[in-house]
């Protein structure tokens, strides 16, 4: 953290621009004490998929300090491009994204102000398989060591599905959301947007489903979010009232699209294409080909089934980069992961996650291997994602500028 190289006597004005320059110096200083507070502290849990009841699978730190931290500091935003690689962005309100955080101005969901995205801050994470299907995973928000890896906080999710526009895809309100474009297109219009702009990843995946478990001790996400409503048609934008506030199962969250970590529609409504991963590249043997940011591509082996056919997960791979891979099939909509994995024994299928309206297999966890990447369906979209250099304007008005 910098210093502020200025100094004021009596009578003194502060120019607009000191004044911007004290509070991001403010604002950082406190997310360094955050940070610092936190420094020794670390949150454990434990995923036992020997357990088949929901309940029962996820223990330990459940929503503890580190957890509560992440969600407390993860942000709905608008966000503007602003070179090639870079974006500016201004948070919205965290009780309602209709306004922004900083002023409680009106706050214009519909493109005229950029991309409405969400932002989870950086933190660090240990998983290791303690013994057969037991695997536990630690959180942090320091880098403890070579064991450990990191999430990197400069990247975005589009708080919506995908809104394609003269071949360019984006994350706004009050659209219906695109389908009918195949994974090879709707990875072409994101890059359309510029340099970083890609669809969901892999990693983003598999990192909010969880957060999700470690926040809620369950890994039942329909039986505790909801499930949405029973159509893929629907407008964005159902949450945005909302802000970052999850929807709930007993309330409204199958009554209206669902909300999970300022993330609508995370899952239900329309299947989503991810960016980077195949199964079966080379044959039909079950393995996942996952192309990380770095352009390095690793195999990891999952699970197979004899017919395309919908299958439930008894256990996930995990592995250290918190792989959501199935690996043990014979669960149900009911017992143990709860979310559907679609299986079809042939070469090069890409992958879509969330599940389509508001049906049992899914979920948080729900991945669907179908089809190839030329293969469009009106019930497959897609979800805007960004990595690159992010800056926060705290100012509303220097930010509308733009």
């Amino acid at each position: 953290m910098e210093k502020l190289n200025k100094t004021f006597a009596a009578g003194d004005s502060l120019a607009a621009y000191e004044l911007n320059e004290m509070v991001a110096a403010i604002n950082e200083a406190a997310d360094e004490i955050n940070v610092l507070a936190f420094e020794n502290k670390t949150d454990t849990i434990y995923l036992d998929f020997s357990k088949t009841s929901p309940s029962q699978i996820v223990t330990g730190d459940v929503n503890g300090d580190v957890i509560k931290w992440i969600r407390n500091n993860s942000h709905r935003y608008l966000v503007k491009k602003t070179a090639e690689g870079k974006v500016t962005m201004c948070q919205l309100s965290d009780g309602d994204s209709n306004v922004f955080a900083g002023d409680g101005s009106t706050a214009a969901l519909d493109g005229t102000m950029g991309d409405v995205m969400v932002h989870v801050p950086t933190f660090y994470f240990r998983a290791q398989l303690l013994a057969l299907n037991k695997w536990e995973i630690v959180f942090s928000l320091i880098d403890l060591g070579e064991e450990w890896n990191k999430y990197d906080g400069n990247q975005l999710l589009g708080a919506y599905e995908a809104y394609v526009d003269s071949s360019k895809v984006y994350s706004r309100s009050g659209v219906a959301s695109t389908g009918n474009v195949s994974q090879i297109n709707f990875k072409s219009c994101a890059r359309a947007r510029g340099a970083g702009y890609t669809i969901t990843t892999w990693e983003q995946h598999c990192v909010m489903a969880i957060l999700f478990y470690a926040k809620y001790g369950n890994t039942d996400s329909q039986g505790i979010i909801g499930s949405g409503t029973d159509s893929y048609e629907k407008e964005t934008g159902q949450t945005d009232s909302l802000g970052m506030e999850d929807t709930h199962a007993e309330t409204n969250g199958n009554t209206m699209s669902i909300n999970f970590w300022g993330l609508e529609n995370w899952w239900g409504n329309k299947y989503e294409f991810i960016d980077n991963v195949v199964v079966n590249p080379q044959s039909a043997n079950g393995v996942w080909r996952i192309t990380d940011r770095d352009g390095n591509a690793r195999d990891v082996q999952g699970a197979t089934g004899e017919t395309a056919n919908w299958y439930y997960p008894k256990s996930m791979r995990i592995g250290t980069h918190l792989d959501m891979i199935p690996n043990v099939l014979g669960g149900s909509t009911s017992s143990s992961l709860c979310d559907g994995f679609y299986y079809n024994p042939t070469d090069s299928r890409v992958v879509l996650r969330s599940g389509c309206a508001a049906d049992g297999y899914g979920g948080c966890a729900c991945v669907f291997a179908c089809d190839d990447a030329s293969y469009a369906r009106a019930g497959a979209g897609a979800r805007l994602s960004f990595a690159g250099e992010i800056h926060i304007e705290v100012d509303v008005d220097a930010f509308k500028a733009l």
